[in-house]
Order: structure tokens, then sequence, then C-alpha cells
């Protein structure tokens, strides 16, 4: 005799991401997501001040302003 096989359904969350502008962030704004190109990146080090690593990254989009 063979026992019938239990259905598995698998269950997916559906994320919504809000997008912002660059150019409508200040510094220490609560996280977002954003989309944008990576100009410069430096090497993760560790903080002077805890033992966490840190990595800071310039970014640019096209609401960036630009410099004439």
């Amino acid at each position: 005799m063979t026992t019938p096989k239990k259905s598995v359904e698998k269950k997916t969350q559906v994320r919504e991401y809000t997008y912002s502008d660059l150019s409508k962030l200040t510094v220490g704004s609560e996280p977002v997501n954003v989309y944008g190109v990576v100009l410069d990146a430096t090497f993760p080090h560790k903080s002077f001040k805890s033992d966490k690593y840190i990595c800071s990254y310039k970014i640019a989009s096209s609401t960036s302003p630009v410099d004439k």
C-alpha cells in the first residue's frame, strides 16, 4: 500500500517597494529604496567607534542635480 502524498503549497510574500528620488532625500532619514548608478565606493573598513564594518557609496540618478 502507498500513502497519498500531501500537496505542499508554498506561500510567497509579495513585497511592495516605493522608490524615492535622490534629490528629495535628506541625510539621516529612514531607510529608502532608490535606483542609481554607483560612482564611487570605499573598501569596507572597521569603524573607529565600534566593531562594525563600514562601506561608503557615492550614487547618482536622473534626479541628481548636475553642475554646469
